[in-house]
């Protein structure tokens, strides 16, 4: 009882917020921390100067979905700025669309557009391509190379081998700044984390994935996504087995380069500046 009514305080006190303009709803996913999801907040607090509130029932109120693979959570009541579905099947979950102002990626896109038999005249990109604007500190590289793991990823064994070689291992689980810091410390990245690529490509830091685990859920379809809007729309990751030489890092690293997008960046940035919500 006593948590039904906090709950309930907590959405009349974030409704009184967004009607006196300083609050936004955001939905995102939460529940773990890991930097692709957590700079949602940064990003959208930075270019709304609100802040970002994720109250209870918010489907039922004007809300954002914007970085990340929250697009199944689509209804009438979202404005998208730049989410995914994190793989195909997930396009099952969605029954009403809401309005897109921009996808991650052709692939979302596509799929959507034949659900609903329509055709969107959108904008595509990844959101937290925008993050060097709000926040680029000057650090230079000392490290020849680093690795950041997925979530699922972080008990991997590459970790010893890593530390061997002198690369730095980068965690998701922080705060975005802080991971920033850390992947400028790098020359070069390997990541199984999306948001470890997509942010190194923002950061022009050359880059690589690494397939370390079959425990990402959707497998290739999200990277794909956000391939698809850059100038190496085939990329592909490398697989890397349970025990992973010195040789299989070396020659990984040689493949790291920088995708770039291809679309207008400035033109998110100016969905961004024009949020209404």
């Amino acid at each position: 009882m006593i948590e039904k009514i906090n709950k309930i305080t907590y959405l009349l006190s974030a409704l009184w917020k967004r009607a006196r303009k300083k609050a936004i709803f955001l939905r995102y996913f939460y529940t773990i921390d890991n930097v692709g999801d957590i700079l949602n907040v940064e990003l959208v607090e930075h270019y709304t100067n609100r802040k970002v509130l994720y109250p209870p029932l918010i489907w039922r109120f004007k809300h954002l979905l914007a970085v990340g693979s929250v697009l199944d959570q689509m209804n009438k009541n979202s404005t998208v700025l730049g989410s995914g579905l994190i793989a195909p099947e997930e396009l099952s979950k969605i029954n009403e669309l809401g309005n897109i102002k921009a996808l991650r990626g052709k692939l979302s896109k596509k799929l959507l557009e034949d659900k609903f038999n329509i055709k969107l005249d959108i904008e595509l990109g990844d959101f937290a391509l925008l993050f060097p604007k709000i926040f680029n500190p000057t650090i230079e590289p000392t490290f020849e190379f680093g690795v950041v793991l997925h979530y699922v990823d972080e008990n991997h064994s590459v970790k010893k081998l890593i530390s061997k070689m002198g690369g730095k291992v980068i965690s998701v689980r922080q705060r975005p700044f802080n991971f920033i810091r850390e992947i400028k410390e790098c020359k070069n990245i390997l990541s199984s984390s999306m948001h470890g690529l997509i942010l190194c490509d923002a950061y022009q830091i050359p880059n690589k994935r690494l397939i370390l685990s079959d425990k990402i859920f959707g497998g290739d379809f999200k990277f794909k996504d956000y391939y698809s809007t850059t100038d190496n729309k085939d990329e592909s990751g490398l697989v890397m087995q349970d025990t992973v030489h010195e040789s299989v890092l070396e020659d990984a690293i040689k493949l790291c380069s920088i995708k770039k997008y291809v679309f207008d960046l400035e033109k998110l940035e100016v969905i961004m500046k024009k949020l209404t919500l």
